[in-house]
């Protein structure tokens, strides 16, 4: 198995999203990478499960730039004939958590803020501020909280079936 230590290169924002599993909507990741680019995210952790074969194209882009490091979902062995379950569906978000705690050991000494979102939560401002601007001034108010949790507004991205239809109604 090998080591890997903990990062070292300084950085003021990482985001870690939830795992790509059975992951095909290529408009809503592309969304929401630009969106990130444009919050000034220096780097975006992808753990991945499963995902079409074109979006995965789309990941190696993102990579190529920077932007992108990629990663193998944790995914425990299944076919243990001692076993009669599996083991992946007996975990929180089928090792989601795992994911997530490995991208916090590795960064949590090199970067100032780490954020957990889905691939479906798009992270914005009201003022389109940098969001390490805005943790900052968040930390600056509240210096013993280490941990702060946004309110969601529900939002509805359409699919991208949906997207094409009104594309050609529209005609």
């Amino acid at each position: 198995m090998p080591l890997k230590m903990s990062d070292t290169t300084r950085r003021t924002l990482i985001v870690c999203p939830g795992r790509m599993f059975l992951f095909e909507q290529w408009h809503l990741f592309v969304t929401n990478m630009e969106l990130l680019k444009l919050a000034q995210v220096e780097l975006v952790v992808v753990s991945v499960q499963s995902v079409d074969e074109r979006i995965f194209s789309l990941l190696r882009y993102y990579q190529l730039d920077g932007v992108v490091t990629l990663r193998a979902s944790l995914e425990l062995p299944s076919n243990v004939e001692s076993l009669d379950f599996n083991p992946n569906a007996e975990t929180m978000w089928n090792n989601q958590l795992v994911n997530f705690h490995d991208a916090l050991y590795e960064f949590r000494y090199s970067a100032d803020f780490i954020a957990f979102p889905d691939w479906d939560e798009f992270i914005v401002t009201a003022d389109s501020s940098p969001l390490p601007n805005v943790f900052s001034q968040l930390i600056q108010s509240n210096p013993s909280v280490a941990v702060f949790y946004y309110e969601r507004s529900m939002g509805v991205m359409p699919s991208l079936g949906q997207c094409l239809c009104s594309c050609y109604n529209s005609k």
